[in-house]
């Protein structure tokens, strides 16, 4: 659940970035490549030293990726455009490891003779998650504009991580046999 949510929290990025730039900057479209490039390469550099991070907890990792992306997004509602640019690179380097980490989670989590049918169900239901958030972010810049999406995805994203953070305190709490074993649980919320 919570990857398809910031899957889904993304997508109005990718519609509110490029109005951003023509419209509330009236800038070119170099600016726009720029954008890309530096969330590019942050997001490069994080997934080659992803390997190297030997996170005890990956929620926790998880879930500060999550809320990282969302601080990067705040920028948009206030700050220059050289600011905003560092701010998508570093929010490239903070998403980079979202996906390794999360598939090691999964890994962890799901017995070995089910994790291919796992796997193969979570990237089923999450591949339509990033559409469904660019489907949402047209009609979003119509109404908040292209800052106002940005910094609404942001604080949206922000929430998610705080929001799942809670939940996953309150079902690690609970005794294995509540609902189930709780890694079956913490796999399920990780899709």
């Amino acid at each position: 659940m919570v990857t398809w949510v910031f899957f889904f929290l993304y997508g109005p990025v990718e519609v509110a970035l490029p109005v951003f730039v023509a419209h509330d900057q009236a800038a070119p479209a170099g600016l726009l490549g720029l954008y890309w490039t530096c969330f590019g390469v942050g997001a490069l550099i994080a997934t080659l030293i992803t390997g190297a991070l030997r996170a005890r907890n990956m929620r926790r990792m998880t879930l500060l990726i999550v809320v990282g992306w969302g601080l990067c997004l705040l920028p948009f509602g206030f700050a220059p455009i050289p600011i905003t640019v560092l701010s998508f690179a570093l929010g490239g380097l903070i998403y980079g490891p979202f996906i390794p980490l999360t598939y090691a989670l999964f890994q962890s989590s799901a017995p070995a003779a089910s994790l291919p049918s796992v796997l193969a169900a979570r990237g089923a239901v999450v591949l339509v998650s990033t559409p469904l958030g660019t489907a949402v972010g047209g009609p979003l810049v119509a109404t908040l504009g292209a800052t106002g999406t940005l910094v609404a995805s942001g604080v949206a994203t922000i929430a998610l991580a705080v929001g799942a953070s809670v939940l996953w305190r309150e079902r690690g709490a609970r005794p294995a046999g509540a609902h189930g074993p709780v890694e079956d649980d913490l796999a399920s919320e990780a899709l």
